[in-house]
Formats: C-alpha cells, structure tokens, sequence
C-alpha cells in the first residue's frame, strides 16, 4: 500500500509539474528536492497537499509570492516541516483542525472551526 501510494505521488507530480523533485532512494523512502521562486503560495500549499497526502484548507485571507528552496533531497517528513517553517516567515501557520490542517495567518482562527 505504502509504495502503491508512493508510485501515484510520483506520477502525479510528473503529470501536474511540481516545483519539486520527487524520488526514492535505493531503501525505500521518497524524498523531495524542493524548489519554488517567486510562485503562488495557493498554489504552493495544493501541490504541498498533493505531495504529503494531507488535507490541507487555506484561509482566504493567504495570498501572495512564495520561495522556499532546499539544498538537497528531503524525506516528506522534513519536506513538510521546512514547508511549515517558511510559512511562519511569510507571515502564516499550519494549524492542525480535527479533519485538516488549515494554513492562516499568524495568529488567526481556522475559518469555520
């Protein structure tokens, strides 16, 4: 189940152009290689969402420019947090909800919880 997962992250992110490189090492374990400039950051957190397989909401009040580039290959897990880390310096938050994470800004409420 978990490489049937990982093979369809895979071809979607082949299929739809992710800004990001996706790949799995010779044990097993995907990794990212991310890299958006100057892209929308709606657009950033749906491929983020399609890449971790989380439910993410974005509030509506998030818009604007995103940039986040790593050095090398990441695991999801530290894809994700890097992720959410440079949320924080635009000025934004993943709050988890009980059915999703929801993307505000720093210090708002999950619209609709």
């Amino acid at each position: 189940m978990i490489v049937a997962l990982r093979s369809i992250l895979i071809l979607l992110a082949m299929c739809l152009s992710f800004s990001a490189s996706i790949a799995e090492e010779e044990r097993g374990e995907t990794t990212i290689v991310a890299k958006w400039v100057d892209a929308n950051i709606r657009e950033v957190i749906a491929q983020v969402a399609e890449i971790t397989g989380k439910k993410i909401e974005i509030h509506s009040e998030v818009r604007g420019q995103f940039w986040l580039e790593s050095d090398g290959a990441l695991t999801l897990d530290e894809f994700y947090d890097m992720f959410v880390s440079a949320l924080h310096m635009y000025g934004y938050e993943a709050v988890q909800g009980i059915d999703a994470i929801h993307i505000v800004p720093l210090g708002e409420r999950p619209e609709g919880e």
